[in-house]
């Protein structure tokens, strides 16, 4: 290391920033490589994001599946009944009914184990029925 010179910490921030600068020149480089107007930049990080939400929207369906199974297989019967459904691209959402808090905060436990980054809403209602 150079004297006088500081490293900055990295954080995932500013690798994530990197990331995307090096490929936003790449794909403008292809684009001027290719003989298209610098405006076509435009339309190839459009696409970018468009398929980094798509991939989001993947994972979390996958999530909402590994949820849902993950209730199916519980001992407690009462949490086989409920579902779970993506509520939009970062949130999951369990719905149904059980007959006590208990059982309504143990179907959130089963799941949140399974969430990473994304986001639970617990609609379950608790009935006396």
């Amino acid at each position: 290391m150079e004297e006088g010179v500081a490293k900055q910490p990295v954080t995932k921030q500013s690798v994530t920033k990197q990331v995307e600068t090096r490929a936003t020149s790449k794909a403008l480089g292809i684009v001027k490589a290719a003989g298209l107007r610098r405006d076509a930049g435009v339309e190839i990080e459009t696409r970018t994001v468009e398929t980094r939400v798509s991939l989001r929207a993947s994972k979390l369906e996958n999530l909402r599946s590994q949820a849902e199974q993950a209730l199916r297989q519980n001992h407690i019967h009462a949490l086989r009944r409920l579902s779970v459904q993506r509520l939009d691209n970062d949130s999951l959402i369990i719905q149904g009914v059980v007959s006590s808090f208990y059982h309504k905060q143990l179907a959130q436990e089963a799941i949140r184990s399974l969430l990473g980054n994304f986001s639970l809403v617990n609609s379950v209602e608790v009935s006396d029925s």
